[in-house]
């Protein structure tokens, strides 16, 4: 798994002097008046757009940290089953051993009977 580091510039927005504007633009042009002004509709806009973009980070956050946990609980998941298959398998060869233990001693017992008896 690998994070890589974003910059991201969110609010592309750059002060600029009404002589900039207006060497810029046609400079007959006819100036228009706002209403509300520009500085009010700022005002009223850009807390909400940063707001937005803040919200937006978290929101980021959070899908990330889930996806982060949910791929820690698939491998801890995985490595659980490959725990029980290997203590399954020591199990069920335990119990070979133990049967195939058991079995010699009665085969050498009825042996060691007939043996007698000849």
């Amino acid at each position: 798994m690998k994070q890589l580091l974003v910059l991201q510039q969110h609010c592309r927005l750059r002060a600029q002097s009404r002589e900039e504007a207006v060497s810029r633009s046609n400079p007959e042009a006819v100036e228009y008046c706002f209403e509300p002004s520009p500085d009010e509709v700022l005002d009223a806009v850009l807390p909400k757009y940063i707001q937005s973009r803040i919200h937006e980070c978290l929101l980021t956050s959070a899908a990330s940290e889930t996806a982060s946990r949910q791929n820690a609980m698939h491998t801890a998941t995985d490595n659980a089953r490959n725990l029980v298959d290997d203590l399954t398998r020591k199990l069920n060869a335990s119990r070979q051993a133990s049967i195939t233990q058991e079995l010699t001693e009665i085969i050498g017992s009825a042996d060691a009977l007939n043996n007698e008896e000849d």
